[in-house]
């Protein structure tokens, strides 16, 4: 991972991300609104190279999202990563998602 100023606002997720593989032994990472599933690809990566074994749930039920099995397929990531084309939220039930190239929103 990068090693740059660990108060930088972006980097703070990595470097927490780093401090539960060190010390942490048994955890799942949940990234809901997952999209292609590329952030899951990155610590799915590190933890691999780590030889580490997480667990990495990715929730997205666009179209994007479909991507992601395929996505930790070609990354030799299928036993880290696991797909769940559903949203997550506060509304139990059925939502309608108006999509567009790039953009959605619930109606």
């Amino acid at each position: 991972f990068p090693s740059h100023d660990k108060t930088e606002a972006r980097y703070v997720l990595y470097h927490l991300f780093q401090y539960f593989v060190e010390n942490i032994d048994n955890f799942s990472f949940l990234d809901v609104g997952a999209f292609v599933g590329d952030v899951s690809l990155r610590y799915a990566l590190f933890s691999k190279d780590l030889n580490k074994k997480i667990d990495f749930h990715c929730f997205d039920p666009t179209i994007s999202g479909d991507l992601i099995p395929f996505n930790a397929q070609i990354n030799g990531l299928e036993e880290y990563i696991k797909y769940h084309p559903v949203a997550v939220g506060e509304i139990d039930g059925f939502v309608t998602f108006l999509q567009r190239i790039a953009w959605s929103s619930i109606i």
